[in-house]
């Protein structure tokens, strides 16, 4: 496996995962090592590949991020978790 920062990237849409592989992508040292659409999927990624960094949906379809984490344990859980989720605006006084 390539040196550097191993990146698991977990998110039901491919547009997210997209857009965090176009960001990851900028950075020589950082290889994403698998990109998961569900929780089942994230698990068994991070087992197989003990990523240093889990950049996680926190809602996914069946298991949301919460429950990798729980299911992982602290045992599997990589030193650094991040949470992503879309954000939906439907009113914001400084957008008007």
């Amino acid at each position: 496996m390539p040196s550097g920062l191993h990146v698991v990237v977990a998110d039901d849409e491919a547009l997210a995962r997209e857009r965090v592989r176009n960001l990851l992508n900028n950075f020589a040292d950082v290889t994403i090592v698998a990109e998961c659409v569900n929780g089942a999927e994230t698990i068994e990624a991070v087992e197989a590949y003990r990523p240093a960094l889990l950049i996680l949906d926190v809602q996914m379809p069946e298991m949301d991020g919460f429950a990798v984490l729980d299911a992982l344990g602290s045992g599997l859980r990589p030193a650094g978790v991040v949470f992503v989720t879309p954000m939906i605006i439907t009113h914001s006084p400084r957008l008007t």
